[in-house]
């Protein structure tokens, strides 16, 4: 993890789905079972059932708790003023406590000397809150570069759209009309299926559709691609991923197996760039940060 001595995998899983207390032993087993040792939750899935399951799952597992790296976001809580902390998944203590959101009525000083209260007893791993993407691509790189600090990156799917499911039009069914999503985040998924009918939207989803024509040469999957494309970038510790069936999971982990194709063929990282019209997104290891931050469209 950049600078740090905190040993983590490339691939983490954050189990931010509602599912059942067997799915989600099984999910976080596959990731286990397929090298990943951080997990990560948020105390706004589901309105905090996720961290509950996740918390019990765990327990099921009765896997070795310093083997983990568990982050833990904190802004929403709960129904009550105060209804925050560490009850609901019922650990003793997180590896990583993140501010998920500035606090307007907390300064940012105050919140981040208080994180450590919360986390592992080496105490010295901080998350900071979401930041705007733009503003960490093109702005922060030598912040990151110079502070040796690391980046876990949120969603690289995209809520599923570089699955290229959706390059079609949205499914019945599928958790954009609602479905099988929790109350709390209902209309927000909504809302984002209504946004792909947007030029915007139309212009993302045509983008995909090319994706998903590349990977037939490629041998894997339009996710698989979209995932493996984010770890070659050197300020990136962590990508997050999340599923709602272990065969997901199988499929997210086997973005390594890309990403050592990516390794052998930069061809394959261009053609995604070229793609995506934005070739600031990637950084290969070892490149100059100062010749690397560029317009993008």
């Amino acid at each position: 993890m950049t600078q740090s001595t905190l040993k983590v995998s490339a691939l983490s899983f954050g189990p931010g789905s509602p599912v059942g207390q067997e799915t989600s032993k099984k999910c976080m087993l596959d990731a286990w079972n397929n090298g990943v040792n951080y997990f990560d939750t948020a105390e706004v899935y589901a309105s905090g059932e996720c961290e509950k399951v996740f918390g019990q799952a765990l327990r099921n597992l009765s896997l070795k708790r310093s083997d983990l790296v568990i982050s833990m976001k904190l802004f929403w809580g709960g129904p009550g003023p105060n209804d925050t902390g560490l009850e609901r998944p019922d650990l003793e203590y997180v590896d990583i406590v993140a501010a998920h959101r500035p606090d307007p009525l907390t300064p940012m000083e105050e919140i981040v000397r208080a994180s450590p209260r919360s986390s592992s007893p080496a105490g010295r791993f901080t998350g900071a809150p979401r930041i705007q993407r733009d503003r960490v691509e093109d702005e922060l790189r030598p912040v990151l570069r110079n502070y040796g600090y690391g980046l876990t990156i949120w969603s690289p799917l995209d809520n599923g759209v570089f699955s290229g499911k959706y390059n079609d039009g949205i499914p019945e069914g599928s958790r954009l009309t609602g479905a099988d999503v929790a109350s709390s985040d209902k209309q927000n998924m909504i809302n984002f299926g209504k946004a792909l009918s947007t030029e915007a939207g139309k212009a993302k989803i045509a983008k995909v559709r090319k994706l998903t024509d590349m990977v037939k040469g490629l041998g894997c999957t339009t996710a698989e691609l979209a995932l493996a494309w984010c770890l070659p970038n050197e300020q990136i510790s962590i990508v997050i991923t999340g599923a709602s069936r272990p065969e997901q999971v199988t499929e997210n982990m086997k973005a390594l197996d890309v990403y050592g194709q990516m390794k052998k063929d930069t061809s394959i990282k261009q053609r995604v760039d070229e793609i995506g019209g934005r070739v600031s997104l990637m950084v290969s290891r070892g490149e100059d940060l100062s010749s690397a931050v560029e317009a993008g469209t």
